[in-house]
């Protein structure tokens, strides 16, 4: 008797589900770099001729074979420009489709592609439904007025290089395929970049229905329409598509085929934050020699284990505001690509813990998630950068991340003396962090200026510019000396924020003598120095003026010559002392090139009409790489 009412219940269970009325189609655990957890989602479909209300439908999603949460569902609440999408509604009708996702997700912001006319409900519980999904999944069920309904296999999900992969389940089976929520069918648009820059070619697979084969694109705010042919791979389509110039930091292109779709998010990285030159990346420890976690963020040695943990960043505010960090992020280029990171406070200049806010002409000192890399290009963004953020500062140290051929050192370190990289000229951000940044004895929430002093020039428009950080001074003034075979002058520094300031005009062949005016000749050096509490700081400035002869012969990139820089008024460059076959490229302040060439002679001339501006002329030639600024005004 046992054993027939053991058979008689297997076979209703088999009925139930093999006649079921709902079925899981899709499951998106939102791993990798270009979703956050709110973006999970699990899709189902009413597979029947019969109309739900949301109350009878649970998802029994377990974690192991014995443990599951149970989730019971409410109507949906997100305002999407989806069309014909199904919010704010309680009924499910015949053959809808049901995306259940946290009410917490904001689609303006996200990446997913919804499709037309599917309903979304969201979990009762936020609670349940982000303990349900902490562990690997085992298995999902659909209960029905407290009855299984249906279940999904074993599920096992794989990310290779961690791409946005979703899971699509068809005929008992688990199918790796592209996002597609909302649309119950195998037909999806995949990429495995989702977030663009302008130029950036884009490859993209499709798994389409039959018909025309072309993608349409559009985009939300600058209406670029574009159509791109498809060519048969097997049992997929493939092409791909050059990001045109153009369109708008944050802006979403939207590529469609019927019922499949798909988002990539336009980002320019050159759009700076109302932040910019108010907030600076000032120092950087990403080897740590000490356990700062074990000292409390005191900045002593709390004699632990040293790990990421300890890593650091400090920055600087020399704004006359305090600005609430809470929306701040970082984001990391490394060989391994790039990692969206907050970050906690570890303390600020009044050595408070976890305050978010940075106080006017302060320090504060936070940790990026699971550190840094010791090789690699760290961006500070006002605003999540893959949502519209803009650039507030930027440092890049360790190897060429952006191909501008400009770094600084590794934050590798031998010992304390080298332990951080550090802006020794802090506060200023028109010179080149390859003159003002270096590795130093880490200061921690205060000013890095070396002890013995520092002194840099700039020289652009006849104008000499002096920069000196020197910790030994306490005056507000510093007065230094520049001397030359025939000239001599005094020139007062000030100070200003937590370095000293002063500049002079340049003339050649000056013979009036005045104050605040170098005179100069051709090829002359003049010394500009001043005298601390240990030693004497100098450098030594060589004027060279414009169209100086130069040799013509030259086997490497150390001697080659810009000129006249700055450019003013003038429309043409002339570049001196090229190895021939030298690859020339000049990218203008947004980083695009907008002019390369391959030098078939040692010296040629650009006839270009450049626009105001700074612009990076690089050189590249057997291995070898230069850069060189190029002002006009």
């Amino acid at each position: 008797m046992k054993k027939l009412l053991s058979i008689i219940l297997a076979l209703q269970v088999f009925f139930i589900i093999a006649g079921f009325s709902m079925e899981i189609t899709e499951v998106f655990t939102a791993k990798g770099k270009f979703f956050e957890s709110e973006s999970k989602f699990i899709e189902f479909y009413n597979n029947s001729t019969n109309s739900f209300d949301v109350s009878q439908i649970s998802l029994i999603i377990y974690t192991n074979k014995n443990s599951y949460v149970k989730i019971k569902l409410e109507k949906g609440s997100i305002n999407t420009d989806i069309p014909d999408l199904k919010s704010f509604s309680t009924i499910i009708f015949p053959f809808d489709t049901c995306v259940v996702i946290s009410r917490k997700y904001t689609n303006t912001s996200e990446l997913l592609p919804f499709s037309s006319n599917c309903m979304i409900l969201h979990p009762e519980s936020e609670t349940l439904w982000n303990d349900s999904w902490q562990n690997k999944l085992y298995k999902i069920e659909i209960h029905i007025n407290e009855k299984l309904d249906f279940s999904t296999p074993e599920l096992h999900f794989e990310y290779p290089d961690d791409l946005p992969y979703s899971f699509s389940i068809a005929s008992n089976k688990v199918i790796r395929s592209g996002l597609s929520p909302g649309n119950p069918s195998l037909c999806y648009i995949f990429s495995s970049n989702l977030i663009v820059q302008p130029n950036e070619k884009v490859n993209l697979t499709a798994k389409l229905a039959s018909g025309e084969k072309k993608i349409t694109i559009k985009t939300t705010k600058t209406f670029y329409r574009d159509e791109i042919p498809l060519s048969k791979n097997g049992d997929l389509y493939t092409t791909s598509w050059i990001i045109p110039y153009g369109l708008k930091n944050g802006e979403n292109i939207i590529l469609e085929f019927r019922e499949a779709r798909l988002i990539l998010r336009f980002i320019d990285f050159h759009e700076n934050s109302i932040f910019y030159d108010k907030i600076f990346i000032n120092e950087l420890v990403g080897d740590p020699v000490i356990d700062y976690s074990g000292g409390n963020w005191t900045g002593m040695d709390g004699g632990g284990t040293i790990n990421s943990t300890d890593d650091w960043v400090e920055l600087l505010n020399i704004s006359q505001e305090s600005i609430n960090l809470s929306n701040f992020y970082f984001l990391e280029r490394t060989k391994n690509g790039e990692n969206i990171k907050k970050f906690p406070t570890r303390t600020n200049t009044t050595m408070e813990r976890n305050e978010k806010f940075f106080l006017s002409n302060g320090f504060i000192i936070v940790t990026p998630e699971d550190g840094i890399a010791e090789n690699g290009l760290l961006y500070l963004f006002d605003g999540h950068p893959y949502k519209g953020g803009k650039v507030v500062d930027s440092v890049e140290y360790g190897k060429d991340f952006d191909g501008d051929g400009i770094f600084l050192s590794s934050l590798k370190s031998t010992s304390i003396d080298d332990e951080a990289l550090a802006r020794v000229i802090q506060g200023t951000s028109h010179l080149e962090k390859k003159r003002i940044f270096k590795k130093t004895k880490a200061t921690f929430a205060m000013e890095n200026s070396p002890e013995k002093g520092i002194l840099i020039y700039n020289f652009t428009n006849n104008l000499l510019e002096i920069f000196v950080a020197d910790k030994s001074i306490s005056n507000e003034i510093l007065t230094l000396s520049l001397i030359n075979s025939i000239d001599r002058e005094v020139l007062p520094c000030f100070k200003t924020n937590f370095y000293f300031y002063g500049n002079l005009l340049v003339k050649e062949n000056d013979t009036t003598q005045l104050n605040k005016t170098l005179s100069v000749k051709n090829g002359i050096t003049t010394l500009i120095c001043y005298t601390n509490n240990y030693e004497m700081v100098s450098e030594n400035f060589t004027y060279l003026k414009d169209g100086w002869e130069i040799s013509t012969t030259s086997t490497n990139l150390s001697k080659v010559v810009i000129f006249p820089n700055p450019l003013q008024g003038e429309k043409s460059l002339k570049i001196a002392n090229l190895p021939v076959e030298t690859e020339i490229y000049c990218i203008n302040e947004k980083g695009y090139i907008i002019r390369k060439e391959v030098a078939k002679k040692d010296f040629i001339v650009w006839e270009e009409n450049f626009q105001k501006g700074i612009y990076t002329i690089v050189f590249r030639y057997n291995g070898e790489k230069v850069s060189k600024k190029l002002i006009v005004y």
